[in-house]
């Protein structure tokens, strides 16, 4: 069964690129940019922690990125230690390849961790967050940076971290 869901994902990575077109490279890699080392969710919580109705929003996000960070990156990563998928398709890729492991995405797990804190204070911003979350996740996998399931437990990584 492994192997049929390692050429399930494979197959749906080979399906993104069926759709590659030089926008949807550069809004993907824009997308996949804004939150590399927790940009754009560390800029929204200074934003949050300068708005005395929204500071405590501002450090949920903040821990509840760095909580992740340390999940994946640190523990995680080393300890799955997967192979990306443009290590192991013939893709030409757009961004510069990472030099960690696969499982689980870091960007996708920041994203759904800040996303899920924000929602936990804020249900309307919340869910923009967590859209702008699902297409960073799909951002990674159209960019060939990670397999389906990379993504679907950076989720699950991101969003538990903040619980």
């Amino acid at each position: 069964m492994a192997v049929s869901m390692m050429q399930a994902g494979e197959d749906f990575l080979w399906s993104l690129q069926g759709i590659s077109s030089p926008f949807l490279d550069s809004a993907m890699t824009f997308v996949s940019y804004s939150v590399s080392s927790g940009l754009l969710w560390f800029v929204m919580a200074a934003v949050m922690l300068c708005l005395p109705r929204r500071r405590a929003m501002g450090m949920a996000v903040v821990v509840a990125v760095c909580v992740s960070f340390l999940m994946t990156d640190v523990i995680l990563k080393p300890m799955f230690d997967t192979v990306r998928p443009f290590e192991v398709m013939d893709v030409t890729t757009v961004v510069p390849a990472p030099d960690n492991a696969s499982f689980p995405s870091g960007h996708t797990a920041s994203s759904f961790a800040a996303a899920t804190a924000i929602m936990l204070f804020d249900r309307r911003v919340g869910t923009v967050s967590l859209l702008y979350a699902c297409l960073v996740g799909f951002s990674r996998m159209y960019l060939c940076m990670h397999w389906p399931v990379d993504v679907v437990g950076g989720a699950l990584v991101g969003i538990l971290c903040t619980l």
